[in-house]
């Protein structure tokens, strides 16, 4: 640092970072403190960074779950324009799963030859609403819990079905904010468009998987239902109303925490993680009547999903536990 004058202090910027930003004599640059006291410089119009396009190879021999892998990872990473190449032909099967992830990732298919394939992504995520998208995620993933328990009750295959099919919904969601919380923190200028700090983009990180990750195991207790119906079998009364009881109290559970997050209520969330010894009862009595059983389909199923509920509530848990790390920045 150089003084100049009595009171300010001048830093030099480098002329490599100036000329990649396009910057001239005379424009504006922002300054962002941290809460380290450490700045971030950036440039105060918004930088195309977003027009980042990114080519990958690929030949008849790729997997399919490597292909796609490739492409969510180059999008999640912030890349608008994301090319699929083939040294020969795309085969039919690459070219439908390019459709597919375009499809699921709110991206357009803008060019398609017999070797070549561009998806562009034309969101602007400075206009996607962080709270407003995470409601919507919970209010899917709260839809499939709630017809869980009626599945469960009326042995309803078809509902079950439908709840399976609601995952996919949650998916293009949890990627489309993946991809906005990453980007803010990478690119503080996209932070200061959309006035989110870095420190509410960790939350919200936190919050979106642990909603994905509701929805996975509510898609496999209704997977393991499908094998109970396929199977031909029936829960005994007794054991069918202790897992409904559970369901019930962990949906309650989930809620609290959701709404605790969203309103950055800490003392709701402190009551919410003390309530949650409630389940140890449940948990032992669903024990107590599986000594009873002599069916091994059933003793397994049951397992299984009293694992997927022990886990949503985990999940739960480390939302409510958010609210509080939420309200503490706040």
């Amino acid at each position: 640092m150089i003084r100049l004058g009595r009171s300010t202090l001048v830093i030099s910027i480098p002329s490599d970072w100036v000329r990649i930003n396009g910057l001239n004599p005379g424009d504006t640059i922002n300054l962002e403190v941290q809460n380290d006291g450490a700045l971030i410089i950036y440039p105060s119009e918004a930088r195309t960074f977003m027009n980042n396009e990114i080519i990958i190879y690929v030949d008849q021999f790729k997997s399919d779950g490597e292909i796609a892998r490739e492409i969510l990872s180059y999008y999640l990473n912030g890349y608008n324009t994301i090319k699929v190449v083939s040294s020969k032909v795309l085969t039919v099967r690459q070219q439908k799963l390019v459709r597919q992830l375009a499809q699921k990732l709110y991206m357009n298919i803008i060019s398609a030859a017999s070797s070549e394939m561009v998806m562009q992504s034309l969101l602007d995520l400075s206009k996607i609403p962080l709270d407003t998208s995470l409601t919507r995620m919970y209010t899917i993933t709260y839809s499939m819990f709630s017809d869980l328990v009626k599945a469960l009750e009326n042995y309803d295959h078809d509902l079950a079905v439908a709840i399976i099919s609601l995952d996919d919904e949650v998916d293009n969601f949890s990627y489309l904010l993946l991809r906005l919380l990453r980007t803010m923190l990478t690119h503080s200028s996209t932070s200061e468009q959309i006035k989110i700090s870095r420190n509410s983009c960790l939350d919200g990180l936190i919050v979106v998987q642990n909603i994905e990750y509701i929805a996975d195991n509510i898609v496999n207790v209704a997977q393991r239902f499908l094998g109970i119906l396929e199977e031909k079998r029936r829960f005994p009364k007794e054991l069918l109303e202790l897992l409904k009881k559970l369901c019930e109290e962990c949906i309650k559970y989930y809620d609290d925490a959701f709404r605790a997050y969203i309103s950055v209520d800490s003392e709701l969330s402190n009551r919410i993680l003390e309530r949650r010894t409630v389940f140890n009862e449940l948990n032992l009595r669903i024990l107590e009547s599986l000594i009873k059983q002599q069916d091994p389909v059933i003793v397994c199923t049951t397992c299984t999903i009293n694992s997927n509920i022990q886990a949503i509530i985990a999940s739960s848990s480390r939302i409510a536990e958010a609210a509080i790390n939420k309200h503490a920045i706040k």
